[in-house]
């Protein structure tokens, strides 16, 4: 898949979800230099001693607006892409939702007003209750001596569950923003995703052209792994 085609599939993915009404605020995404990044200030790596910093962070990058789309229920969902000769290098995606809706101990000030008090009850059913980040990077652009792919241990493309650093659970491919977002709603937000079936169906239909080469070493595929395929 070439980059302007990622392009237009990522704001053509973040255009349906702000329509259908599961993103609230959008950052559309560039071309940059030989990046795919969205429309605000990168984040960085994030990495979270306790769960005081996390509310921290999350509530930094939302004020900033440092995010692809920020979902209904206040979820950052940030995704970016980086290519060296039109081959993708490395991607990542990084969702966070906020965990002070998911405990009550707060609620964001458009949630409070009668017009808006249906959310209430909509956010506490849907609200997604732990982070994930999804990387890939098979060395491309950088020194292969720092965080390394080793293969059996740390794949080339991979998904991390929660506070988990050391979670690493392979994939077969780096994917693209369609396979992501299908599998962040069907299984994250299944009432939403009920709800919308229909619309969400229609437009996630994948193909082969949705998907990216595989990139998964045989002692990957020994353990238990995310095969992405059509």
């Amino acid at each position: 898949m070439k980059i302007t085609q990622l392009e237009k599939e990522l704001n053509d993915c973040i255009s349906f979800l702000q329509s259908i009404g599961f993103s609230v605020e959008e950052n559309w995404s560039y071309i940059n230099d030989s990046s795919l990044v969205p429309g605000c200030k990168k984040i960085g790596m994030l990495k979270f001693e306790n769960i005081h910093e996390y509310v921290e962070i999350h509530k930094m990058l939302s004020e900033k607006r440092q995010f692809s789309i920020l979902t209904f229920d206040n979820t950052i969902v940030y995704i970016e892409y980086k290519f060296s000769s039109n081959k993708i290098a490395e991607c990542r995606y990084i969702i966070l939702p906020d965990l002070t809706i998911y405990s009550g101990d707060s609620m964001p000030d458009s949630y409070m007003n009668e017009e808006d008090g249906r959310y209430v009850e909509m956010t506490n059913s849907y609200q997604l209750n732990f982070p994930m980040r999804i990387d890939f990077d098979n060395g491309l652009l950088k020194d292969k001596s720092r965080n390394p792919v080793i293969h059996g241990e740390h794949s080339a493309s991979h998904i991390h569950l929660g506070f988990i650093e050391g979670c690493r659970i392979p994939i077969s491919r780096p994917i693209s923003p369609k396979v992501f977002f299908k599998f962040f709603i069907e299984n994250f937000y299944r009432y939403f995703y009920e709800d919308n079936k229909e619309q969400l169906e229609k437009f996630f239909i994948l193909k082969n052209e949705d998907l990216f080469d595989e990139e998964i070493n045989i002692l990957d595929k020994r353990k238990l792994y995310f095969d992405i395929c059509t």
